[in-house]
């Protein structure tokens, strides 16, 4: 979470909510609240469920739970429904899909009468991405799954991965050995982050020029690879593979349509 709050603009209004201070936010309008346990009387006990219905009144443009752990877990989803987009929360959890199930579970512990389809559908429009982040063998922590949660199909909550961590091997000193690389699958939200630039992005450095060089005349003419059109993932290999038709301008007697193929490495070289 500190890591992601560091791209949230400084003029967004941002609550956290924590049971001990942890997350160390740069921005100018940030209000922390924190839980208190009751005192030896029992009385004074502030839980996190209190501070999210408290925090819906502070005007927030997000609002960042450091763990869900229980019945908050339903009051998250209803303030991230009703015009809170952008909150974050995080989960233990094995997958992405296996935090979503236990999300549904601790719903269940704040309204035990709410129907289990109810549930879902809460889950699938207030959230949309889901990251999952482990600990590897050799002591790091490395972003290992992307998904989108795309909605539901019957009673079913539907998810597609965007990127993963592909781990290859052991290094010498037990170090884990992989590259990050994507599935290939177009996120549905691309268009709506387009929309919020407020200007377009430059193209101009997402894709490579390859030179084509005839070998019955000798011409050359530039070809350019474009890194989100242009190329898929083979999943096994870890390896983008570059499928392009050239249409000639009709001068040259050789560049009428060519069909290029080519292949790139893990870290998209080539």
């Amino acid at each position: 979470l500190n890591v992601i709050s560091g791209f949230i603009s400084p003029e967004e209004r941002i609550v956290t909510i924590e049971d001990a201070a942890e997350l160390q936010l740069q921005q100018p309008h940030v209000v922390r609240l924190e839980t208190r346990p009751a005192n030896i009387e029992g009385n004074g006990e502030v839980t996190q469920r209190a501070l999210v219905r408290n925090a819906l009144r502070m005007r927030p443009d997000r609002i960042i739970l450091g763990e869900v752990r229980g019945g908050e877990a339903l009051d998250m989803l209803q303030a991230m429904n009703t015009g809170h987009e952008g909150s974050m929360a995080t989960i233990h959890a094995n997958t992405p899909r296996d935090a979503l199930t236990r999300l549904e579970n601790m719903i269940s512990m704040a309204a035990a009468s709410l129907p289990s389809k109810a549930m879902r559908q809460q889950i699938s429009s207030a959230i949309g991405v889901v990251l999952q982040v482990s600990r590897l063998t050799d002591g790091k922590r490395k972003l290992v799954s992307m998904q989108e949660v795309t909605g539901m199909e019957g009673d079913v909550i539907t998810m597609q991965e965007i990127f993963l961590f592909k781990q290859t091997g052991l290094g010498e000193n037990g170090a884990v050995l992989g590259h990050f690389c994507a599935t290939g699958i177009r996120p549905r939200f691309v268009d709506r982050l387009r929309k919020l630039f407020s200007s377009p992005p430059d193209n101009s450095k997402r894709g490579y020029w390859v030179n084509v060089r005839c070998r019955r005349c000798g011409e050359v003419i530039p070809v350019r690879i474009d890194l989100l059109n242009d190329l898929s993932l083979d999943y096994d290999s870890g390896e983008y593979a570059a499928h392009k038709t050239v249409v000639g301008d009709g001068k040259s007697r050789c560049f009428q349509r060519i069909e290029l193929a080519l292949t790139f490495d893990a870290t998209r070289k080539l």
